[in-house]
């Protein structure tokens, strides 16, 4: 119990939203991205720490690599950051401020700092945008307010990069990259 890191989370929400919670499983809802995530690793996580930083699932391969002495692989895109120096109290800030938010192979959004966007359709290039620090529901969309009309920019600019990463890492199936056929990672 002494020298164990031991970690606690869940990769989705709830499976059934209720009127305290926004969404469930298998939506792009905060109620569906915010899971517990709880750390503990004794001389080396402090005691007590809590953080609202993002975290994504993802950053636990090259967080665990790290941490176990393991190499990341080259050959091959890794789409999680390494979070060592975040958990260990290093910093006190996430090495990840933003994530594309995916509902089954589409793309719902983006999550950037304490804000998202969702995507709009083609006939509706802007989609809704929400302030999560005053609005954790997402009740209403903050998109006719033209002082929020600014989020637009950073949370599509991650939209675009992450688009042109699959046009040149190809995935087998929508949503999956192709550890096989990658080029080398630069």
């Amino acid at each position: 119990k002494d020298n164990t890191l031991v970690i606690f989370t869940s990769d989705n929400g709830s499976s059934i939203s209720g009127y305290w919670q926004s969404g469930g499983l298998m939506q792009g809802t905060e109620g569906a991205l915010r899971v517990p995530f709880l750390v503990r690793w004794p001389g080396h996580i402090p005691k007590g720490r809590v953080s609202n930083e993002i975290v994504h699932l993802m950053d636990l391969f090259p967080t665990l690599a790290q941490v176990g002495g393991g190499e990341i692989p080259k050959d091959r895109v890794i789409d999680g950051v390494d979070q060592t120096n975040f958990l260990t109290g290093g910093k006190d800030t996430s090495n990840r401020e933003s994530f594309v938010i995916y509902v089954h192979n589409n793309v719902y959004g983006v999550k950037w700092r304490n804000w998202k966007m969702v995507a709009g359709t083609s006939g509706a290039p802007y989609g809704n945008v929400y302030n999560l620090l005053g609005n954790p529901k997402e009740i209403q969309s903050l998109v006719n307010y033209g002082r929020d009309r600014w989020v637009f920019y950073p949370t599509y600019q991650i939209l675009h990069e992450h688009e042109a990463s699959m046009k040149h890492y190809p995935p087998i199936m929508p949503g999956t990259p192709d550890p096989y056929h990658a080029p080398a990672y630069p």
